[in-house]
């Protein structure tokens, strides 16, 4: 009788140190499970065929806007760059998790990531202090929002004639780099008021910002390829 005591508080004991262990490793595990026979070369919609795109939302914070030269005809932005897409191979039960969150680089770059390039940009960087400024969110729908902060100086082709009393338009380009229409297509947030914000403390001096345009359209190039661009318009 002692001894039966004796195992069973040693379960026990086991029990309650592990319960927590697995807990804190549980979205690990659950990312892992995620991840078997996942292909991220594979788009979201490509069990679907060539035709039915990938369709992602996007969505612009611009942080700052500072350097507006008129003698080089560009502008530097810090903008925080959101993108919505349906994945249907990432979705599990809503028993198991209502959210899973990836902060480490590592595991974001096991996903499939749309490839957004900023057509009229001069350079460009991802923000990595004091870690790498990304993150990923899975429901159990599988719908994917991937953030992440970004700088980059743009040409804005300025039109000089009437200054000091002119006005610029200057805009900026996102399109996939490689994929076409029929395969990832992109579009502003479909809540007009989240596609584009502003951080409420930002001032430009000497400039007067107006409320910004967002518009949506295909280009076509030589090779055939034809690529959805998003265009924000900032005058």
């Amino acid at each position: 009788m002692r001894r039966m005591y004796r195992i069973w508080l040693q379960v026990t004991y086991l029990c309650a140190i592990l319960l927590p262990i697995r807990c804190r490793e549980f979205p690990h595990y659950l990312f892992q499970s995620l991840m078997k026979g996942y292909n991220k070369d594979e788009w979201p919609s490509y069990q679907e065929g060539i035709g039915i795109p990938t369709r992602v939302y996007v969505e612009v914070y611009i942080v700052s806007i500072s350097s507006v030269d008129a003698g080089s005809m560009d502008f530097v932005v810090d903008f925080y760059l959101t993108q919505h897409w349906r994945d249907p191979r990432m979705r599990f039960s809503e028993n198991i998790s209502k959210i899973l969150e990836l902060h480490q680089l590592r595991q974001i770059k096991k996903l499939w990531l749309p490839d957004p390039y900023i057509i009229n940009s001069k350079s460009a960087y991802f923000h990595e202090v004091t870690l790498p400024n990304r993150f990923a969110r899975i429901t159990p729908e599988g719908n994917v929002t991937y953030n992440s902060r970004l700088t980059a100086k743009l040409s804005c082709n300025m039109q000089l004639r009437l200054y000091p009393m002119d006005t610029q338009e200057c805009e900026i380009y996102f399109e996939s780099y490689g994929y076409s229409t029929e395969i990832l297509y992109f579009h502003w947030h479909w809540e007009s008021d989240k596609a584009f914000s502003i951080t409420e403390n930002l001032e430009l001096p000497q400039f007067f910002m107006s409320a910004p345009t967002t518009l949506e359209c295909v280009d076509k190039y030589s090779m055939g390829k034809k690529v959805a661009q998003d265009i924000l318009e900032i005058q």
